[in-house]
């Protein structure tokens, strides 16, 4: 079966600033919404707006502050080994972040044998939670949450030298979270950051603090391995205004890129998705990530289970008729089973009426004396097949009883129908002698030890012993349930 690729879609933005909604028809921005917050005016707009694709897929994409990345290496082991490896560290942090994962950015090669690991941490339940409820009351096709670092970093090879193994530092400004710092190194994210806005409105004066926020970042690279002599790239993409201010700032870096949020588009040819006067970078990088594939999908516990509840809902009509052809097949291999089942049992009442005709042919020939003798025989056959049992278990333990001086004079075994048990009975001759009394009691002890679980029962000893010529007999039965 052929999948269609989607003529519409959802990307929603959510960071500490607000929330921009973007719909998609037919690779075209139709519409975009922004609210500052939940009580906005305009959300009722938003709603409305979902509401009236349900099955366009939609993505929720994070901008906000508590975010972190951390790049984990694998020595060389197979995949498998890595994976778990990977997963036992992100154990550590299931329980204090709403999103703990790890993806796989780089395999071994001949020149690096490691495995390359993107562990990406966030709590964003304060955020999550209201559009969850809102997707869930609505009957959105919700397919998973997005990283905005993340999907800067897709832009960010793409504008810059893919070639160079530089540092690449990418600043954006958005208007959901502020001014979004994203830091790569052999074209792997290593590191973002978030600055809020200010309340400054001079572009000479917000010009000069992304300059000094990139010097911060620079200087905290050390922790990366970043050394003094190590060449930067760097791109900033601002409003028009502040990229004037920051062009006659003397950077450092080995390399400076600045462009308007439209020349972004220019570049990357998305350029029908904002005009020029368009300040913030959020609706170019959406509209990237919609258009291309998402570089990972993330989930917490309660947006997995609605995704997939989701899921299952929207695409069951198109299973149905598939389960209804599966459901006819399996009825067919069952009548046909069950007509097999018809002629067996047909064959067996035939069979059964032979050897009834038998049986009466046998009564008929033998006397009833002698088929007397055959029943009896037979239910003592079938009396003896029930029981699960031997002999040879009682004289395997009987074995164990052997007391010096003291004979084993008889042993007998039967089975008690009515209380569905076995009897064993034993005599033992002791000599009268000055230790019958210690042969009695060792006898004693052995016999409890060894029949736990069965009822024991011993005669005693008389009071008066007989001369050393008369042996004295000692009785014992043992009852086990079966």
């Amino acid at each position: 079966m052929f999948k269609l690729k989607p003529k519409s879609k959802f990307m929603l933005s959510v960071g500490e600033e607000g929330t921009i909604l973007l719909y998609f028809q037919n690779d075209t921005l139709n519409k975009r919404y922004f609210v500052k917050n939940k009580n906005s005016n305009a959300i009722a707009d938003l709603k409305s707006c979902l509401a009236a694709d349900k099955k366009a897929p939609l993505y929720l994409t994070l901008n906000h502050q508590e975010q972190s990345y951390a790049l984990q290496s694998i020595p060389g082991v197979n995949r498998i080994s890595a994976y778990l490896s990977i997963k036992t560290k992100m154990e550590h942090f299931a329980d204090n972040h709403d999103i703990n994962s790890a993806f796989l950015i780089e395999k071994p090669s001949k020149f690096d044998q490691n495995w390359y690991y993107l562990v990406v941490l966030s709590r964003a339940k304060h955020l999550i939670d209201y559009w969850l409820n809102v997707f869930i009351e609505i009957g959105s096709n919700f397919k998973g949450i997005l990283m905005l670092p993340m999907e800067m970093s897709n832009i960010a090879q793409k504008i810059l030298d893919k070639n160079s193994n530089d540092w690449k530092i990418m600043v954006t400004a958005t208007k959901t979270g502020g001014y979004r710092q994203v830091v790569m190194k052999n074209n792997k994210m290593v590191f973002t950051r978030l600055i809020p806005f200010t309340d400054d409105e001079l572009p000479g004066i917000i010009a000069g603090g992304i300059y000094q926020e990139v010097q911060n970042t620079i200087r905290s690279l050390t922790k990366f391995d970043f050394k003094r002599d190590d060449l930067i790239d760097l791109c900033i993409v601002v409003q028009e205004d502040i990229k004037a201010s920051l062009s006659v700032i003397n950077f450092s870096e080995s390399s400076v890129s600045m462009f308007t949020p439209y020349e972004l588009s220019k570049l990357l040819k998305l350029e029908l998705a904002i005009s020029e006067k368009d300040k913030f970078c959020d609706t170019i990088i959406l509209f990237h990530s919609s258009k291309n594939k998402p570089v990972a999908i993330f989930h917490t516990k309660e947006t997995k289970e609605f995704y997939l509840f989701n899921s299952f809902y929207l695409n069951s009509p198109r299973f149905f008729p598939f389960f209804i052809l599966t459901l006819v097949i399996v009825n067919v291999f069952y009548l046909l089973d069950f007509s097999s089942n018809i002629r067996v049992t047909n064959d067996l009442v035939i069979k059964e009426q032979l050897l009834s005709d038998q049986l009466i042919n046998f009564s008929q020939n033998y006397s009833v004396k002698e088929m007397d003798e055959v029943y009896d025989f037979i239910n003592i056959s079938n009396i003896l097949s029930k029981i699960e049992y031997s002999p040879l278990a009682q004289i395997k333990y009987v074995e164990k009883l052997k007391v010096p001086h003291v004979e084993l004079k008889s042993f007998e075994w039967s089975y008690d129908e009515i209380k569905n048990s076995i009897i064993t009975k034993l005599k033992f001759n002791f000599q009268p002698d000055k230790s019958i009394f210690d042969k009695y009691k060792k006898l004693q002890k052995r016999l409890i030890n060894n029949f736990r679980t069965q009822t024991v029962s011993i005669s005693n000893l008389p009071a008066t012993l007989p001369t050393e010529e008369q042996n004295v007999g000692v009785n014992v039965e043992i009852e086990e349930a079966i």
